[in-house]
């Protein structure tokens, strides 16, 4: 697959710029890594819990991954789901799955969110934010992490999401709005902002940043 190598705040030198940027933690924020992907907060928490695992490769999606790296993203979000934040919560997981940066969306790296939500969330109501979107596909495709690897060789964006073990994908036509991951989230939780560049400035965000590292 094409990838981007412009500035890249996943790569190299650029991981941990706007961290840096905003007097936030860099690489001591890192709560899992190994050969393939590590995990962090979200440099803009929604809630205390709020994480990207994140390829230590350059990809434009995990849809991208071989199998070794598919395995860490597993094994990181295993070890996510059993640490003290968020161990017998519920998950949600979510992943704009770009094949080029034609339909690539802010980020430009394979990252994906995962965070508690509210039991009252419905999945009807991320489906029909989902759908809102006219660059989505209606059809709602049952997948797993292996299945993505499918439809990005067929040039397929998409969006991923799980809840817990369950997992859904859509096929995408066209480019997202910027940030749709976080749009999305910020809907379901009830919250007006969702731009990481600006909440990532406010104490309350850096707070939640912090004692997300303590897990």
């Amino acid at each position: 697959m094409k990838t981007n190598k412009r500035f890249c705040c996943f790569c190299g030198d650029g991981r941990f710029h706007f961290n840096n940027k905003v007097g936030l933690p860099g690489i001591e924020s890192v709560v899992y890594k190994d050969d393939h992907v590590f995990a962090m907060p979200d440099i803009a928490p929604f809630v205390e819990g709020h994480y990207l695992i994140v390829s230590e490769k350059h990809l434009l999606s995990f849809g991208e991954a071989d199998s070794e790296t598919r395995q860490s993203l597993i094994k990181a979000k295993s070890y996510l789901e059993n640490s003290k934040l968020l161990k017998g919560r519920r998950l949600l997981s979510f992943e704009h799955g770009s094949v080029s940066s034609i339909n690539s969306v802010c980020i430009e790296h394979a990252h994906t969110h995962i965070l508690p939500i509210p039991e009252d969330v419905d999945i009807t109501q991320i489906d029909n934010f989902i759908c809102k979107n006219p660059a989505v596909n209606n059809e709602k495709i049952k997948v797993d992490r292996e299945s993505l690897a499918l439809y990005t060789i067929n040039n397929q964006p998409y969006v991923y999401y799980e809840i817990n073990d369950e997992s859904w994908m859509y096929p995408v036509s066209t480019p997202l709005l910027p940030q749709f991951s976080r749009r999305l989230i910020a809907y379901i939780l009830g919250i007006n902002e969702f731009r990481w560049g600006d909440m990532c400035k406010l104490p309350e965000f850096q707070e939640k940043f912090r004692k997300s590292m303590c897990i």
